[in-house]
């Protein structure tokens, strides 16, 4: 098993002028041998290769000369953790290369398979707590800090090692920002086989000082692809990292530090990652669905901003409007009780809300399902909700199911904001023209994929049948 946590950053500097930005290395097109980040280390070829899904992911910057770790003795050696690298990745567009950044610090972790009941809490939170030393000369305190509080000082590391020092302008801070750091431990699951099944994935929540940390946990059984896994941890890990770089920037657009209307590398940029970002699937795997249900990050940008975003890109067009502010106004005031996902071979994902609950991929239960297609799935142990709606259907009168789904497509039409709303609507009328025509089987394939939405909007308006029926045909 391996514990690793991530720090995304931002490097506004190819959005600016006379910031004194080093061009070597050229990231993402760095050579290995022949390209080093001064003062932090050389740049390597990453051993396994990339991806030629993602650019910038097959080569990085190792930083262990940067700053140091000290290793606690007691619960830390209980678990066995060992320090494995310290990287730096760097990408970008053409336009604005080494934008879209983030450190990574990897573990080693001794979990036995069965993983006793709180050794991974253990591994994880020794991790985040890890003595950092980093250099006098660019943090703020001399005093070592714990590894989850470090990212502000990281970016401060990197705003040094990458500038030059006949700088006609002292460096900012501002100018290479620190988003919010994320966990992930990779964890071999129980012995048992299981062909259908990628991998479960976990979210839990760590907290050093201040700091709210992610955890995704991993679990995979012993079939699995380790090719598709990787896949599936890098892409996890860039849809984090490239969306709290966007977020930053959108920060710095509204604090007028950065200006669009100025600086063409900064329109591109907008346009080319809310547009990345909006995409419901990218490189094979669920994007908006796992934004949506997975990370319970908040909106890119507050409501009140979006007002401001919207009059300072109006006069660089309407579609650059539309696509920034559609995606920095995703998951506004959404609290999402999403803690499990499961990943089958081909991309296939299927989303559990649930609370605090292990999972095993060789053989146990996850439990009831949202989202997916449930119904032909071949996953070991998944519990199937189709038993639930044929309970439901034989106790009720679909003629009544019918006028109380008409109710409610009525509220939802009202209630609509974004297209993933309206297609609900459309599944909840695709279900009511069922139920009128007394087919129970196709009033379910249109209610589960209604969401959790619909069912929200079905209680509160007090339509009890066509909740229960949303509830049955999902498994909520």
């Amino acid at each position: 098993m391996f514990v690793t946590v991530q720090f995304p950053m931002a490097d506004l500097r190819p959005f600016l002028e006379g910031t004194g930005r080093l061009n070597a290395p050229p990231w993402p097109l760095a050579e290995p041998a022949r390209h080093f980040v001064r003062s932090l280390g050389g740049v390597q070829k990453r051993r396994r290769g990339g991806l030629t899904e993602w650019v910038g992911e097959d080569v990085y910057c190792d930083v262990r000369s940067g700053f140091s770790l000290e290793l606690p003795s007691g619960a830390f050696r209980q678990v066995g953790l060992r320090p494995l690298w310290r990287r730096y990745y760097a990408t970008g567009g053409f336009h604005w290369p080494g934008v879209v950044t983030r450190m990574e610090v990897g573990f080693a972790a001794r979990i036995p398979r069965s993983l006793p009941s709180g050794m991974l809490s253990i591994a994880a939170r020794n991790m985040a707590e890890l003595t950092v030393n980093v250099p006098a000369a660019v943090a703020s305190t001399s005093r070592p800090a714990p590894l989850g509080t470090c990212g502000s000082r990281l970016a401060r590391l990197l705003l040094a090692a990458t500038t030059s020092h006949s700088a006609a302008n002292p460096p900012r801070n501002w100018w290479m920002r620190a988003g919010q750091p994320i966990a992930l431990a990779e964890i071999p699951a129980a012995r048992g086989e299981s062909t259908s099944t990628l991998a479960v994935q976990e979210l839990h929540t760590l907290r050093v000082e201040n700091v709210e940390i992610p955890l995704w946990v991993l679990h995979y059984g012993p079939g699995t692809d380790r090719g598709e896994l990787r896949r599936l941890r890098i892409h996890l890990w860039r849809i984090h990292q490239e969306r709290e770089v966007l977020r930053i920037a959108l920060a710095a657009c509204l604090e007028k530090r950065l200006d669009p209307t100025t600086s063409p590398a900064l329109r591109d940029y907008l346009a080319q990652q809310s547009k990345w970002l909006g995409k419901a699937r990218t490189e094979g795997f669920p994007q908006r669905e796992l934004l949506s249900h997975a990370y319970r990050l908040d909106a890119l940008v507050e409501p009140g901003g979006l007002e401001k975003l919207k009059s300072m890109l109006g006069q660089l067009g309407p579609g650059l409007v539309h696509s920034v502010v559609s995606v920095a106004g995703q998951n506004a005031g959404s609290a999402h009780a999403t803690n499990v996902i499961v990943y089958q071979s081909g991309g296939r994902m299927v989303v559990h809300e649930g609370s605090g609950q292990h999972v095993d991929v060789g053989g146990g239960t996850v439990g009831n399902i949202v989202g997916g297609d449930v119904d032909n799935s071949t996953l070991v142990g998944v519990q199937n909700v189709t038993d639930s709606w044929k309970t439901f259907a034989a106790g009720t009168d679909m003629k009544q199911l019918a006028e109380e789904l008409a109710v409610l497509r009525a509220s939802l039409k009202q209630q609509a904001t974004t297209p993933e709303h309206d297609i609900a609507v459309a599944e909840i009328a695709k279900a009511e023209v069922a139920a009128t025509a007394e087919e129970p089987e196709e009033a379910r394939s249109a209610l589960k994929k209604a969401g959790t939405w619909a069912f929200g909007v079905a209680t509160s308006i007090g339509v009890a049948i066509a909740a229960g029926a949303i509830k049955a045909a999902t498994g909520l």
